[in-house]
């Protein structure tokens, strides 16, 4: 199921969204092949919700993920050409007096309207405050200096002295919209302290590849996961080579052993998109650069889409209509248009010669049927800024580079069509459907001729259900 963001959309001449539109013919069709089906029938469903990626990870054995893995992000480095002294105060104790803290008085702050919908509105606070009696004088007691091991290597020198204060100081807070004059009043306060002095570097980041232990992954991320090694294709007129293609190897079970045949977990919030300043750039840089400043992440939460996690896959199981009405409630719409991770992950769950296959097995020597349909409601849409199953595709580089020849769009169609062509090899009958879009050439050809639909609005997808239902049952009766 295609839950990308546009399928939050309503298509001409309906009343309800698409998504909605989508869990009214589901539930349809789930209650139509129930109440046809012969005693001792088995019909299992399965789900796989897809946007720009697929969320899978509670399906997989723990084998079957990494334990490390290496994401483009960054790391605060210092530089040892901007060496300065840093002072600390430190050990602070109180030896005698008091501090006394009070709100003397309160006023509405003043509202600074933004500037469209890039920059919202703020509060601030511009009233006077009395002037501050505060005095304090400090006397050196001791000082002592020693080797710094650093780095930076050098001397490092403790000056301990005594403070004694008195006197009021006032500071203005804001409180929601109401901004609070206070003051702290020091009643002969003796305090004592070390000022500490040492060299320090001025730090700046490197952004690059960064490797992270992820074994924790289960109970840190929402369970999207970064594909298997792959290798860059460019036409179906090339031979695949599937030991190397491990992505678009539907049946291949990793190796404990072999990251490059083990899953990745997706890590969002460690990811850095060098040297972007903004969604928009084109100016990727696959080196590692240093920077004091920070460059684009596709988990700014202005962009939501850029790394959509969509609702948790469903592994196949009988199914009553109340778990199938829960399911279908649980779909969350959001991201890009990445169908070729869809179909892969579709047939993996289908497959019962692959991951799932001790659960895919025919039962009683009963031969088993097995159908994906396959639902979108646009075209592929993919962004080089977000972050994919494929981590950053124009610095990862797995399986694109900026070329011209095939575009991004475009290697995601010719992937989705290697991946249709091995879910078919698995005598897996694909059915497409494109509702509120135009079938592209690409999805007839996966479907091929009687298996693909059009359909246009909520009316046209419920014909549509119904026939593929109608043919399913048909199957039935002739097997």
């Amino acid at each position: 199921l295609d839950t990308t963001g546009s399928m939050a959309g309503t298509n001409l001449g309906d009343s309800v969204t698409r998504i909605d539109a989508l869990r009214d013919v589901v539930r349809n069709f789930h209650a139509q092949l129930e109440g046809s089906k012969d005693p001792g029938t088995r019909i299992r469903y399965g789900f796989v919700p897809y946007a720009t990626n697929v969320n899978v990870g509670h399906l997989l054995e723990d084998d079957w993920v990494v334990d490390e893995w290496t994401y483009q992000s960054r790391e605060r480095v210092e530089d040892p050409d901007s060496i300065y002294m840093h002072t600390d105060w430190r050990n602070w104790v109180t030896i005698s007096g008091n501090t006394v803290d009070t709100t003397v008085l309160t006023y509405p702050a003043i509202y600074n309207p933004g500037s469209g919908e890039t920059v919202a509105g703020s509060y601030s606070c511009v009233g006077s405050q009395p002037i501050n009696t505060y005095r304090n004088n400090d006397t050196l007691l001791s000082e002592t200096s020693e080797p710094y091991i650093g780095p930076p290597a050098g001397t490092i020198t403790t000056q301990h002295y005594r403070r004694e204060s008195n006197g009021n100081s006032y500071w203005t807070s804001l409180d929601g919209t109401t901004c609070k004059v206070q003051k702290r009043v020091h009643n002969d306060l003796v305090q004592e302290f070390d000022k500490v002095t040492y060299p320090k570097a001025e730090s700046t980041w490197l952004y690059g590849p960064v490797t992270k232990d992820v074994t924790n992954w289960r109970t840190e991320t929402d369970g999207c996961i970064e594909e298997r090694d792959t290798y860059e294709i460019y036409s179906f007129l090339q031979t695949v080579d599937f030991d190397r293609a491990l992505d678009l190897n539907i049946d291949a079970i990793p190796d404990p052993g072999n990251a490059a045949t083990q899953w990745r977990p997706m890590y969002p919030g460690m990811i850095w998109e060098r040297a972007l300043h903004n969604i928009n750039a084109r100016n990727f840089r696959s080196d590692p650069v240093s920077y004091s400043g920070d460059y684009f992440r596709p988990a700014d939460p202005r962009y939501p889409a850029l790394i959509a996690c969509p609702t948790p896959a469903r592994n196949l199981a009988e199914m009553s209509a109340d778990e199938v009405d829960d399911y279908l409630n649980s779909l969350v719409v959001l991201g890009q248009t990445y169908h070729d991770i869809g179909m892969i992950w579709g047939g993996r769950l289908l497959s019962p010669t692959g991951i799932f296959a001790d659960e895919n097995a025919d039962v009683d020597n009963k031969e088993t049927t097995r159908h994906l349909i396959f639902l979108t409601d646009g075209k592929t849409e993919p962004m080089p800024t977000a972050y994919t199953a494929y981590g950053v595709e124009m610095i990862d580089q797995r399986r694109w580079t900026d070329r011209p020849d095939p575009l991004l769009d475009a290697t995601i169609e010719l992937r989705f069509g290697i991946a249709c062509n091995e879910v078919k090899k698995r005598n897996i009958t694909v059915w497409v459907v494109g509702f509120g879009t135009l079938m592209s050439p690409m999805m007839k050809r996966c479907a091929g001729d009687g298996h693909w639909f059009q359909a246009d609005d909520a009316a046209q997808l419920e014909e549509t259900f119904d026939k593929i239902a109608k043919s399913l049952a048909e199957l039935r009766v002739s097997r």
